[in-house]
């Protein structure tokens, strides 16, 4: 039949379709659920971090007001593909926002394509009698939550397809991913504590000369303790 022409309903349906795929897909990435590399050619060579609590961001807003508006992260939700968003204007509280329609203050963090699908075959060696292991394993759900040992070359059966998993310098996708939205999460802590000192020698300062914390600074202070709640 061809491609729709341009510009036709059926050319728009197509391309919001590839598009709605290329996000599942990215997705699926991020999520380490990656079951082939065949729906992954047309994908970026490098695929963005999921943002992580605590990130500052500008996320587009329909309900009680429409436009785009600041904010930070509160929640991630998987499931739903949503950022939950506590906004900074007054009167617009938290909500739930899709991830294509919020974008960080700050550039992503990405990783390239092939760490996420690259596969090692593990080498075969022959032995004329079976090989004692150096160090005795006993398996368990501890061992399999374990990113350091999950990646241990003395780990037998890593995967059901005789696999390894994917490797980045030598250490797991998933132990580096989870590295780098530590830091992120590290550093929004120190931004936090920073703003903290400052409101505690301001609050020092106001009482020294005998006057009153105002209501609207003890509503900021409270909030600021309740993002670093969030974020541990």
């Amino acid at each position: 039949m061809g491609k729709p022409r341009r510009c036709s309903p059926a050319f728009f349906e197509e391309e919001v379709r590839a598009l709605h795929d290329k996000r599942h897909n990215i997705r699926q990435l991020q999520q380490r659920k990656v079951l082939g590399t065949e729906s992954f050619n047309n994908l970026p060579d490098d695929i963005p971090l999921p943002l992580v609590i605590g990130t500052k961001v500008t996320a587009r807003l329909r309900k009680p007001q429409d436009g785009l508006f600041e904010g930070s992260i509160d929640a991630v939700d998987t499931q739903t593909a949503t950022y939950r968003i506590k906004f900074d204007r007054a009167g617009l509280g938290t909500h739930s926002v899709p991830d294509f329609e919020v974008l960080s203050a700050d550039p992503p963090e990405t990783m390239p394509k092939s760490s996420f699908i690259q596969r090692q075959r593990p080498r075969i060696t022959y032995y004329s009698t079976p090989p004692r292991p150096l160090v005795s394993f006993h398996h368990g759900t501890h061992l399999d939550n374990d990113p350091l040992i999950g990646g241990s070359p003395l780990r037998p059966g890593l995967s059901a397809t005789g696999e390894t998993t994917s490797t980045v310098g030598g250490f797991p996708v998933e132990f580096l991913t989870l590295m780098v939205q530590l830091s992120k999460i590290l550093s929004h802590k120190k931004e936090k504590i920073s703003k903290l000192k400052d409101m505690n020698s301001q609050a020092e300062m106001v009482t020294s000369y005998g006057k009153p914390i105002t209501s609207e600074f003890k509503k900021r202070y409270a909030a600021l303790i309740m993002e670093f709640e969030v974020l541990n």
